[in-house]
């Protein structure tokens, strides 16, 4: 039976700040290595600490020079079939998490001293 890919539009789309802080399953085991490896600044999971990903949806960059703490992690994989209905695989992989000490807010390119209609005037627009 072959197998074709199909992309979820989930998977293509940016994430928003509201889905970036919401998660599908919840592990004890990650919860706890990562509160763990942020003992010393009291970041919780699932609260202070977030992937690279979310953390830029929710409008911040993880500081340069900043390592993560690994954890495994579960992802869904939908295919469809030649006969059209819908396999479901899992993967198993590991990805990095941040806590809220290691990132900042990701600036605005636009002075915030200046109005945007000022910015266009100069600009002829």
């Amino acid at each position: 039976m072959a197998t074709t890919k199909t992309r979820k539009a989930s998977a293509t789309k940016k994430m928003t700040a509201t889905e970036a802080t919401q998660f599908d399953t919840y592990s004890v085991t990650n919860a706890a290595t990562v509160e763990t490896s942020f003992e010393d600044c009291g970041c919780e999971a699932y609260i202070d600490c977030f992937t690279y990903n979310r953390w830029k949806a929710l409008g911040y960059q993880v500081q340069g020079g900043q390592h993560g703490v690994k954890i495994p992690a579960i992802k869904n994989i939908e295919k469809q079939t030649d006969d059209g209905t819908v396999e479901t695989r899992r993967l198993f992989r590991y990805v990095v998490v941040f806590c809220r000490h290691q990132v900042e807010p990701v600036k605005s390119p636009i002075p915030s001293d200046r109005p945007i209609g000022e910015l266009l005037a100069d600009l002829g627009v």
